[in-house]
C-alpha cells in the first residue's frame, strides 16, 4: 500500500511531542530521506531535540487565540537549518 505513494512522501510529522524523549534515533534514520516536522502542545524549550527537525509547532490550541493562521495565536512554527532556528509563523497569518 505505502509503495504507491511512498515516491510522494516529503516530510514526516509527529503529533504531539510529549512522548518524544525516545524518538531521537528514529528522526536521524529519517532526515536524509524526508523533512521531519512536529506538532506539539509543549513548549520549544521542552522538547530537547528539536533542533534535529526541520520544522516544528509549539504551544497548545487556544480557541480564544485560535491557529497559526491568527495574529492573536500562542503557537509558533519554527524552521531549522545549519544556519539556526528562525520563526516562520507570520508565513501562516492572515489578515
Amino acid at each position: 500500500m505505502f509503495g504507491t505513494y511512498l515516491p510522494y512522501v516529503t516530510c514526516i510529522n509527529f503529533m504531539g511531542g510529549e512522548w518524544a524523549h525516545d524518538i531521537e534515533a528514529f528522526i536521524d534514520f529519517l532526515k536524509p530521506h524526508f523533512k521531519v516536522s512536529m506538532y506539539t502542545g509543549c513548549t520549544l524549550d521542552q522538547i530537547k531535540f528539536a533542533h534535529k527537525l526541520d520544522y516544528i509547532k509549539v504551544g497548545p490550541y487556544k480557541e480564544e487565540l485560535g491557529g497559526l493562521a491568527s495574529k492573536a495565536t500562542n503557537q509558533r512554527m519554527y524552521f531549522f537549518d545549519d544556519k539556526g532556528m528562525t520563526d516562520i509563523t507570520y508565513k501562516f497569518q492572515r489578515g
